[in-house]
């Protein structure tokens, strides 16, 4: 039995069983050998198994590999795999050059905000997403702006500019120089947030992880698709929290380009 595309789910249900292994306990080994399967449950994986659920196709060729099983990749995946490492992704681990740290996060109200502090974060949005911030705010009514400043002395070096409207809380923009200031980005968003979270895909990979974390899209005039998810999720998803603070497992790229 080969694990490909075509035959997974009767190869995924085959070698489990050959290792004796339950659904629930195959689950749990799974949220074991790596973060990516942190979110899967029995159920998920029942799904998996009766084909009535792909899951995508690093996963697929991960449980191969924990089932000590080879995975084949048809063309269209080799296609993908080659793609998806020349992307040029937002959630890069680099090093400032200069030797500085940001000094001061704090939440303010948008209103607040100089003119000038807002046009420059405005050009910010629209140089990352090709988007206008107004075109990107004007997709939701009657919003309560707040955004977070994470800065060194009076040196911007990210922000996240947030809604809140009907038992909802919406990033609407959001950048930054380095992990470091994304994560003290996501501190502050978890103080603040109350409600189910709508958060923008800004990277194809943000959009691709997303979608395969079953969130719902929702309706936008905008070129940003936008997902909804529940604030404990957001709060707690180790999977979620690995991807929003920049895993790049290169590891595992390169295992699904090796053929």
């Amino acid at each position: 039995m080969q694990f490909c595309r075509d035959t997974f789910s009767q190869a995924l249900t085959f070698y489990r069983k050959k290792q004796k292994l339950s659904q629930d306990h195959f689950s749990q080994e799974l949220a074991l050998n790596h973060p990516m399967f942190e979110a899967v449950s029995q159920s998920i994986l029942s799904k998996w198994e009766s084909a009535k659920q792909e899951p995508p196709l690093i996963k697929r060729m991960c449980i191969a590999n924990i089932l000590g099983q080879s995975y084949k990749l048809n063309t269209e995946e080799k296609n993908q795999l080659k793609h998806a490492q020349s992307l040029d992704l937002q959630h890069q681990k680099f090093q400032n050059i200069y030797d500085y740290h940001y000094n001061k996060v704090e939440l303010v109200s948008w209103e607040k905000l100089e003119t000038v502090e807002k046009e420059l974060i405005a050009q910010a949005h629209e140089n990352l997403t090709n988007e206008s911030l107004s075109n990107t705010i004007n997709n939701f009514e009657r919003l309560d702006l707040k955004i977070i400043k994470v800065s060194y002395n009076d040196v911007l070096l990210g922000h996240c500019l947030i809604g809140r409207c009907l038992n909802r809380d919406i990033v609407l923009s959001m950048i930054f120089t380095n992990i470091a200031v994304l994560k003290a980005i996501f501190s502050q968003l978890e103080s603040f947030v109350q409600d189910n979270v709508i958060m923008p895909a800004f990277t194809q990979s943000a959009n691709y992880f997303l979608k395969n974390m079953q969130y719902d899209l929702i309706q936008a005039n905008s070129i940003l698709p936008f997902y909804i998810m529940p604030v404990e999720d957001f709060k707690n998803n180790k999977l979620l929290r690995y991807f929003i603070e920049g895993a790049d497992d290169s590891t595992l790229k390169s295992f699904a380009l090796k053929e």
